[in-house]
C-alpha cells in the first residue's frame, strides 16, 4: 500500500472508530455515515447554464418533483417532435456517481421518444444529500410522476441507467411496469466500483451488502 493509500486508510479508520463510538449500525458498516462523501461524487455544475437550459430549447421543459420529505428534485423533460394530443413513449434516465444528467439532452436522441432526466439529491439543481435509500425511493417517485402525465404512454416506459444508475434502473424495473431496462456499464455490487477509489481492504466493510443489483 503506497503513502497516499495509507493516508486515506488512516482517515477512514479514524472516522470508523468515531462512528462506532457513536453507535453506527453494524449491518451496513459505515455506509450510512460515509455514503454521501465517499460513494457519491457529483461534479461541479454551471447552475446558471442548467437554469437556462429549458428556455434555450423549445422541446425541453423544466421538471420539479417534491418528495414526501419536502426535498425538491430538479430535472428536464424533452418532448418528442409530434403533434399535441398524441401520447409518446418515454425513456427515464438515471445517472452515475458523478453524473449530472442534463448532458443526455445535449446528445443526439431519437426524436419520436420523450426523455426524462432528473438529478439525484445533491446533484445539479436538486436539493438534499444523496443516499442509496433516497436514490431508490426518489427514482420510483419520478417514474410515478411520469406515468401520471396525460401526454405519456404509460405502457411504453423504458428505464436507462449508467454506472450507479444501472442499479437504480434495475430497482425501478423490479418494482414498476417497464417496457425495457437498458444498462450501460453495469456492476454487480458497489464494491466493484469502490475498489477503484478506496483501499481494497476497506471497501467490503464500508459498503456491506448495499448497492447489490444481483440481489434485486
Amino acid at each position: 500500500m503506497d503513502h497516499s493509500a495509507r493516508t486515506v486508510a488512516a482517515v477512514l479508520l479514524a472516522a470508523a472508530l468515531g462512528a462506532l463510538a457513536l453507535g453506527a449500525s453494524s449491518d451496513g458498516g459505515l455506509l450510512r455515515v460515509l455514503e454521501a462523501p465517499v460513494l457519491f461524487d457529483p461534479l461541479p455544475v454551471d447552475k446558471h447554464g442548467l437554469q437556462s437550459l429549458a428556455s434555450s430549447r423549445h422541446d425541453v421543459q423544466e421538471v420539479a418533483i417534491r418528495t414526501p420529505d419536502g426535498v425538491q428534485l430538479r430535472g428536464w423533460l424533452r418532448r418528442p417532435a409530434r403533434s399535441p394530443g398524441h401520447r409518446y413513449p418515454l425513456v427515464i434516465v438515471y445517472g452515475g456517481v458523478r453524473h449530472e444528467v442534463s448532458g443526455f439532452l445535449r446528445a443526439r436522441l431519437p426524436d419520436d421518444w420523450g426523455w426524462l432526466v432528473v438529478n439525484y439529491r445533491g446533484f445539479g439543481l436538486s436539493e438534499g444529500a444523496p443516499s442509496e435509500a433516497h436514490a431508490l425511493e426518489d427514482a420510483k417517485l419520478v417514474y410515478d410522476w411520469a406515468v401520471a402525465r396525460p401526454d405519456v404512454d404509460a405502457s411504453n416506459i423504458v428505464v436507462l441507467g449508467r454506472s450507479l444508475g444501472t442499479y437504480v434502473a434495475v430497482a425501478v424495473a423490479a418494482a414498476r411496469e417497464v417496457r425495457a431496462a437498458i444498462l450501460a456499464t453495469p456492476f454487480d455490487s458497489f464494491a466493484a466500483i469502490g475498489e477503484k477509489r478506496l483501499p481494497e481492504l476497506l471497501v467490503e466493510w464500508l459498503v456491506g451488502g448495499h448497492y447489490d443489483s444481483a440481489a434485486l
